[in-house]
């Protein structure tokens, strides 16, 4: 009951006491194919931006529209405050653009989205996440983390190279202690058939 109150209020300020308006222009036909948006969208913005709210709204059918029976001075910038968005979205490079450099503006016109009388779970879970106590963290300088992990992967690259090269050296270093350990093996087996000779003819040079 008290956001009605809010959104009567704010139509009563917004049109200057005009709570009943006659409506000038035609309205959307009921056989149209656009769905999902009130009948007189296409009437207070364009047929364009009427397929493109359209078109938005099939994908996110949980926005609910402000009252169509409201006056022309109220929904005529109620309904262009939501095609401006959807220019936003759509004509956006990618998120990171409208949730850092356009993340004020953006919050703004949901925020008056919502002053206009539009609802939702859409618009509600949109403005937590963005405005929330538990909204996403702050806008950070893509530009400057991309350098700092190119700085981090080049480093990654030299390191792996060094890696690699101490683990040939390693290997080329293990393999020749395995044959130096093999020689001094076959050393130690001579010397011991030497001695083992020497022990034998030492008989007969005894007396």
């Amino acid at each position: 009951m008290h956001a009605t109150a809010s959104v009567a209020e704010t139509v009563h300020n917004v049109c200057n006491n005009v709570a009943d308006e006659t409506v000038t222009k035609p309205l959307v036909s009921s056989t149209d194919p656009l769905v999902g948006i009130p009948d007189n969208f296409a009437s207070w913005t364009s047929r364009d931006d009427a397929k493109l709210a359209s078109s938005f709204v099939s994908v996110h059918p949980d926005i609910v529209f402000p009252n169509s029976s409201y006056a022309q001075c109220f929904l005529e910038p109620a309904y262009k405050t939501f095609v401006f968005l959807l220019k936003m979205f759509r004509d956006s490079s990618s998120t990171h653009d409208l949730v850092s450099e356009n993340r004020a503006l953006l919050v703004e016109k949901l925020k008056g989205m919502k002053l206009f009388g539009f609802s939702g779970s859409w618009l509600e879970n949109l403005l937590e996440k963005l405005d929330g106590p538990n909204s996403l963290h702050a806008p950070v300088d893509i530009s400057l983390l991309n350098q700092t992990e190119e700085s981090y992967a080049t480093q990654r690259v030299s390191l792996i190279a060094r890696i690699y090269e101490l683990s040939s050296s390693l290997k080329a270093s293990n393999n020749k202690l395995i044959e130096v350990e093999e020689k001094l093996k076959d050393i130690a087996a001579e010397k011991k058939i030497y001695e083992e000779a020497c022990d034998e003819l030492g008989s007969f040079f005894s007396f």
